[in-house]
């Protein structure tokens, strides 16, 4: 049997008016998302159409285990310095698989 007192009662009303205070306004939460939707739908679809055209001139090989981690990395930032994001974003999308297959 769990004893409840006024001071863990006052802690619990402290933590639950937090909480409360943290949560969003769900109508900015869906206006923000109103937003947030088409623009990653039109960056992801620009991530695709660089992909295809470099998969048409030949470039293959994104998956392949011989293609480091660390190799990635260095093209990534290659493509940060000439300032190519929806490369960079590529490039991370690589990244991120990779990572994923080795934590799996």
């Amino acid at each position: 049997m769990v004893l409840v007192t006024n001071a863990s009662n006052n802690a619990l009303a402290a933590r639950t008016g937090l909480l409360v205070a943290l949560m969003p306004n769900l109508e900015t939460v869906s206006q923000e998302l109103d937003k947030l939707v088409p623009v990653f739908d039109e960056f992801t679809r620009a991530m695709q159409m660089k992909l295809s055209l470099k998969v048409f001139q030949g470039s293959t090989g994104w998956d392949d285990p011989a293609w480091t981690i660390e190799m990635a990395t260095k093209a990534l930032n290659a493509h940060v310095e000439k300032g190519d994001l929806v490369d960079v974003a590529n490039f991370a999308m690589f990244i991120w698989f990779k990572q994923q297959e080795s934590t799996s």
